[in-house]
């Protein structure tokens, strides 16, 4: 990446830290020590510099100047760093000085080079498989291996002997909607290679019987593999075994991607670390399970799932058992209505609280939450200054800086991040406990997703193979009820079926058995299905963001055979989760019990029920 001759000015930092010189690396390889690693000790996962330091990586995204002088439009107000700072090597001194009081150690992706020569690691977007369509573009045609090898020389060669790399995002937030992607390719002309490789997986699966593909699919005028190889478009049935094929052939693109980026990569630099291609908050688990082999640290993109800043662990601690890879959170955020930006905050997209001082209290939960993970190695905010007042061009206009667009730092987020020691906070970051208690809680109410902090995880949780837990079951009490929360993440394309219409038994659904119940509750939802219980007179209310799911299930004492609730009452619970009409399973049984706050405190949401 060609750098502008400013960007090469030497400058001071600040006291106690030696003069650093912003100036090209050098061109002679470092040696195989002198490269940023991932290690394990004591059961916790590491970055590790050069001297054998091991690190919590606590990084920013998009520490950079903001638009340029002759780029800035005063009636659409954003950061930029030439109002406040007379030349960028001003700038970035001050804004380096400001991230290490903080305690950040990483400059996060999208920065500024000029920090390529400071004294702290970076990261890099290389968006190699963006360059060339992917995932929806034809990964299996040669011209596509081309254009990611170009990408990746044209980027790496004047990277690749810097020491300060920490190293190579692939990309960042790919499309990876499994449905949506067997949908395209069957839809694509018969010349197209992914979709070729596509007819031959459906071949393979079903050992060239059609029949037997038909009694997963509707083939339409299809009646031979030949002619489908030629023309047609399959759709889904219902209750059938074809998501095992679409998660096939899911498995198998990706697999595509990941090995291009990683010998595109390797290619051109054969040390510095591979660190996926940043997952958008959520990932289907065959796409997980495909990168495993081919990257050193498998990143996603993710915030707090509840608004007071807990996370829920399953999508993480699954993600590290597919690819048994340590995770980076390459993006963590939280914003507040109450901010000097202008933002508005609008859709509902990203955590939002109400002030300042809830949202360091936020960051402060999410981020200890996050670094208690021994499987996580580090967290990068996004981002170091407020979105615009009116939005960035796609629209988003949200508080995430650490400083307005005024350059004027958010005193309650920075005091917090600097009374945070990240590593000592990982370095006894703890296996989920198996004991704790469930605590009594109001009743249900109007905000009924963020008493996360009541609630407590239910342990015991199985799932079917080849899927590992894509759920996490939580309970919580009062005298009058007992209430069950599912906090899920799923996606299945209406277009995977006739007349573009999900049914009802290929949904979520959602089993609930106590000892006391004379029968079982059926709770189906999902894809855009409000909740449906069948079984009993109870009600489920669910909130869906994207791909992320929170049901909440209330269970009247008189439902499990008492007048009320009491202390040291036991509730024997038997659940069961399934997806894609039934191909994904898992399910718990545990006995449930009560405590109330007088014999125990609040149980954390990562701890597990009694």
């Amino acid at each position: 990446m060609a750098r502008q001759a400013h960007l090469f000015l030497t400058f001071l930092m600040v006291a106690a830290v030696p003069p650093i010189s912003f100036s090209p690396a050098a061109a002679v390889t470092p040696p195989e020590s002198g490269y940023y690693k991932t290690v394990q000790n004591d059961g916790a996962w590491w970055f590790q510099k050069p001297d054998g330091t091991r690190f919590f990586s606590l990084g920013v995204n998009v520490v950079n100047i903001g638009p340029p002088k002759g780029e800035y439009r005063a009636a659409k107000p954003e950061y930029a760093s030439f109002r406040h700072y007379s030349t960028t090597a001003a700038w970035a001194e001050a804004t380096l000085a400001r991230l290490r009081d903080w305690h950040f150690n990483t400059i996060g992706s999208w920065s500024n080079p000029i920090f390529h020569d400071g004294p702290l690691p970076f990261t890099v977007v290389l968006d190699l498989g963006a360059a060339a369509g992917a995932p929806w573009g034809d990964l299996f045609s040669p011209e596509t291996a081309h254009k990611f090898d170009e990408s990746a020389k044209r980027q790496i060669l004047p990277l690749r002997n810097n020491p300060n790399l920490l190293g190579y995002f692939s990309d960042n937030e790919l499309g990876w909607w499994s449905d949506a992607l067997f949908v395209h390719f069957i839809r694509q002309p018969a010349a197209n290679s992914t979709r070729q490789q596509l007819i031959r997986l459906l071949r393979s699966h079903y050992q060239d019987q059609f029949g037997a593909l038909q009694r997963d699919f509707h083939t339409g005028n299809a009646t031979a593999f030949e002619e489908l190889g030629h023309r047609g478009r399959i759709t889904l049935r219902t209750r059938g075994r074809g998501s095992e094929v679409v998660d096939e052939f899911a498995h198998c693109l990706a697999e595509r991607y990941y090995q291009l980026a990683h010998d595109s990569i390797r290619r051109y630099d054969e040390h510095h670390l591979i660190l996926g291609n940043r997952f958008a908050a959520w990932y289907p688990q065959a796409v997980a399970r495909a990168a495993g082999p081919y990257v050193d640290v498998i990143s996603i993109n993710t915030g707090a799932d509840w608004k007071h800043g807990e996370i829920s662990t399953f999508l993480l601690k699954t993600l590290h058992e597919i690819t048994g890879k340590p995770i980076l959170i390459s993006e963590f955020y939280m914003c507040a209505r109450e901010n000097r930006s202008g933002n508005k905050n609008s859709g509902d997209i990203f955590p939002t609280v109400a002030t300042q001082r809830e949202r360091a209290a936020a960051f402060r939960i999410n981020l200890e939450a996050l670094a208690e993970l021994p499987y996580v190695i580090g967290a990068h905010w996004f981002q170091y200054y407020d979105e615009p007042t009116y939005g960035r061009p796609d629209g988003e206009d949200y508080n995430m800086g650490l400083v307005d667009i005024d350059d004027r730092p958010y005193r309650e987020m920075t005091a917090a991040a600097a009374s945070l020691d990240v590593n000592t906070i990982h370095r006894r970051a703890p296996e989920p406990s198996d004991s704790p208690n469930m605590s009594l809680v109001p009743s249900l109410n109007s905000d009924s997703y963020v008493w996360g902090e009541k609630l407590a995880l239910i342990g015991g949780s199985e799932a079917s193979k080849p899927a590992l837990p894509f759920a996490d079951l939580y309970a919580s009490w009062d005298r009058k009820s007992l209430y069950l929360v599912l906090h899920t993440a799923d996606y299945l394309d209406r277009h995977l079926y006739p007349e573009m219409q999900i049914p009802q038994s290929d949904a979520m659904e959602w089993t609930v058995k106590t000892a006391a119940q004379a029968e079982t509750l059926h709770v189906r939802f999902g894809s855009g299905i409000p909740p449906v219980v069948e079984g009993g007179s109870t009600v489920a209310h669910m909130r869906q963001q994207s791909t992320r799911l929170v049901v909440v299930l209330k269970l009247p004492a008189s439902f499990l055979g008492t007048r009320q609730l009491t202390e040291y009452d036991s509730i024997s619970l038997q659940s069961s989760l399934a997806s894609h009409g039934g191909v994904n399973r898992m399910q718990w049984t545990q006995v449930l019990k009560l405590e109330s706050h007088t014999s125990a405190t609040s149980a954390p949401l990562r701890k597990k029920a009694k």
